[in-house]
């Protein structure tokens, strides 16, 4: 005899991964290889349909955060309006 509920688990072991490899195909195609390729891609200076793709590293990433004064004010106003937000 089986213990804690075992048996039941092997009984329905087809029909439960059945049910859930689909969500799994699903999940890894349009969730996690988007942002592994996006990464992957942030680390090129690349215009997209060049066949040319010079590595920089994480360049494009301390440029951003360092330099762009955009980008710096963009998130001096976020933490604003969650302090203030929070607060209210």
């Amino acid at each position: 005899m089986d213990i804690g509920g075992s048996m039941y688990v092997n009984r329905y072991r087809g029909f439960i991964l059945a049910t859930l490899l689909p969500v799994f195909v699903f999940y890894v195609s349009f969730i996690i290889v988007p942002i592994g390729m996006s990464f992957f891609y942030s680390l090129f200076d690349w215009a997209g349909f060049a066949p040319e793709m010079d590595f920089v590293g994480l360049s494009n990433y301390s440029s951003l955060l360092f330099k762009d004064e955009i980008f710096l004010k963009s998130v001096v106003n976020s933490l604003k309006y969650v302090l203030y937000g929070g607060v209210l």
